[in-house]
């Protein structure tokens, strides 16, 4: 039964309510009854019991809760040892060479097995998952410094030697964030919780970004104080500036916007950065319309060049990657962070944001299928039409999603849409690591 049955079955006995609404918390699914708490009142509003929890939830929402404790205790530790770790591993870094070298394939799952340890020891410890995360993560990474190695060694010119170096440092990062979303939902797998995890990811992500400015512009002061006294740092000083320091930005930036002790669907959304993200993207949103409205505008005056270009063709799969991203920034985690007006105008706008997107996408899928057809199969061809595929495909989920649903509860179709869709990312992921090479 789902919470909206259970909610309208025990319209009128308070202790059921007490219970499904303690089982909630204990699930990490207190949004989910909340919304449903929210359609039973919607539908009855001349019931008292739930006029009482419906007052009684928004003004718990509302109120200011006491500040998280994060668990510095754990944080700066493991984040100054993963610190360490890179930048050991990053020696001889700034040697030329003329493969990608093995730190670029190394930092993220490093970072990741950081990453699950402080999630484990500062949360509710599960040894036995992170454990078969890890040992997950470092056998994909050890298969794939195996396999660069051998390249590098018998086939450094070979078709595949060129360009598996090159997705590697693109992918793995990918898979330290699927192998931590994988730890993280194994007992909360559902859309509500997959998506929550997507949202706190790009904030996290985001959050990093601010943080690698930060030590960027610390490294060039410092750097400029040594030279204006004709001093050179020496290169385990400037690894240690760049990656030691910026080496303990993955593990500080989950501290700060992830709480270990529950559930994705349970973290805070409606203050704090969740709120500026979901405010900055839905700004964004109408610039991004604009811009796609006159690009499809112009295509036919110069729909060659994807054609014959294959740069175009990276930047229609960013694109892709970007809009998709904005989509689900700009997607409330629960209903009740939007007031009627703007959850409206929102649904308008990531209607057309999805329609133009499609028709972009689709756009971009014959370019790189005609190139393909033309010319033959490469890694890089293989992995960009994997990755247009699924792109589209949330995309017409979300498209799909928002016309059937009603007016009130688009929100739920989209994270239904995003959420099954991580699914298949991962699973991508995966097949471009290990299958790349059995391939070619």
């Amino acid at each position: 039964m789902t919470d909206v049955t259970l909610i309208h079955a025990g319209a009128d006995d308070a202790l059921a309510l007490e219970e499904r609404y303690q089982a909630a918390v204990r699930s990490g699914e207190t949004v989910a009854f909340m919304e449903a708490m929210d359609a039973g009142y919607a539908d009855a509003p001349e019931n008292g019991l739930l006029a009482a929890w419906h007052a009684r939830l928004h003004y718990a929402l509302g109120e200011e809760s006491p500040a998280r404790a994060i668990a510095w205790g754990w944080a700066v530790p493991i984040a100054l040892l993963n610190g360490l770790v890179l930048w050991l591993l990053s020696t001889g870094l700034t040697e030329t060479q003329a493969a990608i070298p093995d730190f670029f394939l190394m930092w993220a799952p490093a970072s990741a097995l950081a990453v699950l340890i402080f999630l484990a020891v500062a949360g509710r410890p599960d040894w036995l998952t992170i454990g078969l995360t890890g040992i997950g993560i470092a056998g994909l990474l050890g298969y794939t410094l195996f396999i660069s190695g051998r390249l590098k060694q018998g086939a450094p010119d070979s078709l595949l030697g060129e360009q598996y170096g090159t997705l590697m440092a693109l992918h793995l990062p990918l898979l330290a964030v699927g192998g931590i979303g994988l730890a993280v939902l194994r007992n909360h797998n559902d859309d509500n919780n997959r998506f929550a995890f997507l949202l706190k990811t790009l904030e996290i992500v985001i959050v990093s970004g601010l943080f690698a400015i930060a030590v960027g512009l610390f490294t060039a002061i410092t750097v400029g104080l040594f030279e204006a006294l004709n001093v050179q740092l020496p290169d385990p000083a400037m690894r240690a500036l760049i990656l030691g320091v910026g080496g303990t930005i993955p593990v500080l930036a989950v501290a700060m916007i992830y709480d270990p002790t529950v559930a994705p669907a349970a973290q805070p959304f409606g203050d704090g950065m969740s709120k500026l993200i979901a405010l900055l993207m839905r700004g964004l949103l109408p610039l991004t319309l604009l811009v796609l409205l006159i690009y499809v505008a112009f295509i036919p005056f110069n729909f060659g060049a994807p054609f014959r270009n294959r740069d175009v063709l990276i930047v229609y799969t960013a694109m892709l990657f970007a809009v998709i991203a904005l989509m689900a920034g700009a997607t409330p985690a629960a209903t009740q962070f939007l007031t009627p007006v703007t959850a409206r105008w929102l649904r308008r706008g990531m209607l057309a944001l999805a329609v133009l997107s499609i028709i972009v996408g689709v756009y971009a899928l014959a370019a790189i299928g005609y190139r393909t057809w033309q010319g033959d199969w490469t890694p890089n061809r293989l992995t960009f039409i994997g990755w247009d595929v699924i792109n589209l495909g949330v995309l017409v989920g979300v498209l799909a999603g928002l016309l059937r649903s009603e007016e009130g509860n688009w929100p739920d179709a989209v994270r239904h849409a995003f959420g099954r869709g991580i699914w298949a990312y991962a699973a991508w992921i995966i097949l471009v690591i290990v299958g790349l090479p059995l391939i070619f």
